[in-house]
């Protein structure tokens, strides 16, 4: 069973004694020592509160001996523990927030009455006992500063969807619930559908966080509200793609919302337009390693079995959507929108390295247009269409251009049957994969290709897995990926302004397996180092501390 040892003065050296949670509520002593138990305790009960300013470990305690026994064994000091105890305004502060969280099990203790009376008593002695007394009520009728305490160990709520876009948001949700176990905190992944009826066991209740991967969850309305306002605590929807096409999820949305983007231009666009949203978080995602991995590596960083297993070239890990249907669209567009939408395609396809919204400013300007802010987001929001005919032509010219260069290349999933060039010999097809399956195929591959979706500030989990896996990733650049990561050294890099240079550049890396290799282990290690969810988990954990 598992057990909690606190190594106590307060017992003869040797002297051991089993405390419930009524003796160590009724006597802080009980808390004083060293405290020694398996860190699954933590994840469970959530850790030392860190609004608390005194009694951290004694309320960390209480909590904890509800699910587990505790023993106390002493250890024969001769101070007293009684000199321990924190008589200060602080220790006053904790003792009040825990007289409120367990007043009912005080009450039917028959307890309450007393430790009231020992709070009043205390109160009055300080200069200010007017502040103190009003604290205690505050706590006692867990009032809002009564919350802001009691949030920081309640647990965080994260919705999990497996249905769509190949598992990959609920690849996010389990990777970022399992680093934030192992950073101590209390995690409630909900597997739900789209659907408010999932929700309703939630309802009443208060949470640390709630956070979804790009759901729509937080749009559910109750009667006249948003059901997620039934619910205590901040809300974070961590967003993968231009804020446009999910324009719902910014102007209607529960209070105490925010949102968390991977591409800095995304930030400054919902910050701009959106000013409902409380703030907009830089959050990319992290990155996976595989579970069974295939590579070995060594404690130095390297990897001792990198040219037995690297048997594919190149791989890309990405569907194929063809450009054509997109344009279809446009061409249904009516009169002087159709024209805009040409305008706004060639500036992009001129201008590769532009944002979308700044591409369709030039296009605008090109006319002498100006435009409100809402009539702005309006046409966009009408030729999101424009941004996904883009980014796919320049995907499809990029595999084309490897293609014809006698460079092969792998692809997964069925969408590559309907390629143009499917019957390419240059083009191997395989069956569509998970995210874990993908994993694998990273590293058996020496490079693995990534194609942003028209993300110019940002980066994606594709480059971050492809580096964990033992693969080269080579993408085409984003100013983030430029700030974290060094073309050539442990990432390679190509500009959407000149991929004809790219089938030549791959070839003279092929040829040159042994830089392969340094480059790879180097972009694992950077990776290893600062873009695991670990670090996503504290990053999280410290803008929660930080907001609220």
């Amino acid at each position: 069973m598992d057990e909690i040892i606190c190594y106590t003065p307060y017992l003869p050296e040797g002297e051991e004694r089993d405390i419930s949670f009524l003796e160590l509520l009724l006597d802080e002593n009980w808390a004083e020592g060293t405290i020694k138990c398996q860190e699954k305790v933590y994840s469970d009960v959530g850790d030392i509160n860190r609004k608390l300013q005194a009694k951290q470990n004694y309320e960390f305690l209480l909590r904890a001996v509800q699910r587990y026994p505790l023993k106390a064994i002493g250890i024969g000091t001769e101070s007293s523990a009684s000199d321990c105890v924190d008589e200060s305004w602080n220790g006053y502060r904790a003792d009040c927030y825990i007289a409120g969280k367990y007043q009912k099990e005080l009450a039917e203790s028959g307890y309450y009455p007393i430790v009231m009376k020992d709070l009043m008593e205390k109160a009055l002695k300080f200069a200010d006992s007017g502040e103190a007394v009003g604290w205690l009520n505050e706590m006692i009728s867990h009032g809002s500063e009564y919350d802001k305490i009691d949030d920081d160990t309640s647990p965080i709520l994260i919705y999990q969807h497996n249905d769509f876009c190949r598992h990959v948001p609920a690849s996010f949700a389990e990777g970022l619930a399992e680093a934030l176990r192992l950073c101590r905190q209390r995690v409630i992944l909900c597997d739900v559908v789209e659907n408010e009826a999932a929700l309703a066991q939630f309802a009443g209740l208060r949470f640390k966080a709630v956070v979804g991967i790009q759901t729509r969850m937080f749009l559910s309305a109750a009667l006249e509200g948003y059901f997620h306002d039934l619910l205590g605590g901040p809300k974070y929807n961590m967003i993968l793609d231009h804020p446009i096409g999910l324009r719902k999820l910014f102007e209607n949305h529960p209070d105490n919302y925010y949102v968390m983007v991977h591409d800095r231009n995304y930030q400054r666009f919902i910050k701009s337009y959106w000013p409902g949203v409380k703030d907009c978080f830089c959050f990319p995602p992290g990155g996976i390693q595989p579970s069974i991995p295939l590579l070995k590596w060594g404690t130095s960083g390297n990897c001792t079995n990198w040219y037995e297993i690297k048997k594919y070239d190149v791989i890309f890990i990405g569907s194929y959507p063809n450009y054509r249907d997109f344009l279809e669209l446009l061409y249904s567009l009516h009169g002087s929108y159709r024209i805009f939408a040409a305008r706004f395609l060639d500036v992009m396809r001129r201008n590769p390295n532009e944002p979308a919204e700044k591409a369709l400013e030039k296009a605008l300007g090109y006319y002498d247009i100006s435009l409100k802010e809402d009539d702005f987001l309006n046409l966009l929001e009408m030729f999101k269409h424009v941004v996904d005919c883009i980014s796919s032509y320049y995907r499809e010219k990029i595999i084309r251009m490897f293609l014809d260069a006698g460079i092969e290349i792998h692809v997964y999933g069925d969408s590559w049957n309907r390629a143009p060039f499917a019957e390419h010999k240059c083009l191997v097809r395989h069956q569509g994969m998970n995210v874990e399956e993908s994993l694998n195929i990273m590293e058996q591959a020496k490079i693995s290709l990534n194609i942003m979706s028209w993300h110019k500030d940002g980066f994606t989990e594709r480059v971050l897995n492809s580096m964990l896996s033992g693969a080269v990733a080579l993408s085409d650049r984003s100013t983030h990926l430029e700030e974290k990561f060094i073309d050539g050294e442990d990432i390679i890099l190509f500009d959407l302004e000149r991929i004809e240079t790219l089938p030549g550049r791959v070839r003279e890396l092929l040829s040159d397996e042994e830089k392969l290799r340094a480059i790879a282990e180097k972009g694992r290690k950077k990776v290893m180092e600062e873009h695991l969810w670990i670090h996503r988990a504290k990053e999280f954990l410290k803008i929660i501390s930080e907001d609220n």
